[in-house]
């Protein structure tokens, strides 16, 4: 992520122009820390705490931790992400998020207030039963621990059982995600993100029955508890990193935009009166960009201010590029020529050249 942004800034001092303030920006998946590091800046300081990753293999995560402001920030990705797995070992019935758990129950002990979760990237789907599960083992609540971290096959075959939800949160969590889906049925997190994640069909439809079984129960328990809305499964971004959102927000949590969250933290519209527009950069661009997505969310404010909007990918979809443009959003695909080997490598010069040549000549025709 930084290696982008110092692509970017690059790019503006070649070509003549200056950059009033260059900074990391996520939506809540990966490089949320980073972004928030760059955002809250201060006192802010890594901790690095020992969980599980999504299959239960050891693995060492790092958070942010502020002590003054008792304020902590968590990306879940570091956890539970599809990147800590690689692609021949990846199986989603066997996935699960007892390492969450285990990074939100040390910010409890560190005496956290305020508390970020960025959700987005993983490589789960299991309604959070796994982090649920972890919580209720370190704080007290279950002396029946399962041996390994409750999994999503766990859920489908009902091998669980609760008796109430921990309460470890602080009373200000913000989870943070850039996904609007509910819990349950077509849009849900099993229909619409598991098969991305790698489950069939019959799974996928396994996962949303057993979400909903399973949403009742949690429900249930919530509406003694400190979020009494018994339909947590429907609110936008319940369905977030395969159901952690839902989890999450029974647990206390309140789900935001986790770029308008950053956005607001670095005062963008404040910056905005003294700059001449937002320069920002995707990986691909195409037609989910335009929902939530962190550039795209920083694009849309430099339009309020009547700035000028950038947006420079590595490839794009022509039907997105359109959109954007119809928006007064340009967008520049840097790398698409180059072939797929070769895109890690020669990313950063092409974008910094590409970026280079089209602000020197103004907008494109």
């Amino acid at each position: 992520m930084r290696t982008a942004r110092q692509c970017l800034e690059n790019a503006v001092a070649q070509a003549g122009a200056e950059v009033l303030r260059g900074f990391c920006l996520s939506d809540g998946g990966d490089g949320f820390l980073e972004a928030c590091e760059d955002a809250f800046g201060g006192e802010l300081r890594r901790v690095r705490v020992e969980c599980c990753d999504p299959l239960g293999n050891p693995v060492v995560a790092d958070m942010l931790f502020d002590e003054t402001k008792r304020l902590c920030v968590i990306e879940a990705a570091l956890t539970c992400g599809l990147a800590l797995v690689e692609p021949a070992k990846r199986d989603i019935m066997a996935s699960g998020t007892a390492g969450l758990g285990d990074m939100i129950f040390a910010a409890y002990q560190m005496g956290t207030e305020t508390l970020l979760i960025g959700l987005g990237g993983s490589a789960t789907c299991e309604g959070g039963l796994g982090m649920l599960g972890q919580l209720s083992i370190l704080s007290g609540a279950s002396e029946a621990p399962p041996k390994a971290g409750w999994t999503a096959q766990d859920l489908v075959d009902q091998k669980y059982s609760l008796a109430t939800l921990p309460s470890v949160l602080p009373a200000t969590t913000k989870i943070c995600t850039d996904v609007r889906n509910p819990l349950l049925g077509p849009q849900g997190a099993a229909m619409v993100f598991s098969p991305q994640k790698g489950a069939t069909a019959e799974q996928a439809v396994a996962l949303d029955g057993a979400m909903s079984r399973f949403a009742d129960e949690v429900e249930a328990l919530a509406e003694s508890g400190r979020n009494a809305d018994a339909q947590l499964r429907t609110l936008p971004g319940a369905g977030a990193a395969g159901g952690l959102g839902f989890m999450l927000s029974a647990l206390g949590g309140e789900i935001q935009s986790g770029a308008e969250m950053l956005l607001d933290q670095i005062k963008l519209p404040a910056l905005l009166e003294q700059a001449d527009g937002v320069i920002t950069s995707e990986g691909r661009f195409d037609m989910t960009s335009l929902h939530g997505k962190a550039p795209w969310a920083a694009a849309q404010a430099a339009l309020r201010c009547g700035k000028r909007a950038i947006i420079a990918c590595g490839s794009a979809s022509a039907e997105a590029v359109a959109a954007a443009a119809d928006q007064g959003v340009e967008v520049i695909a840097c790398c698409e020529e180059l072939p797929v080997e070769q895109r890690r490598d020669k990313t950063p010069e092409m974008l910094t050249q590409k970026l280079t040549t089209y602000l020197g000549r103004g907008r494109a025709s």
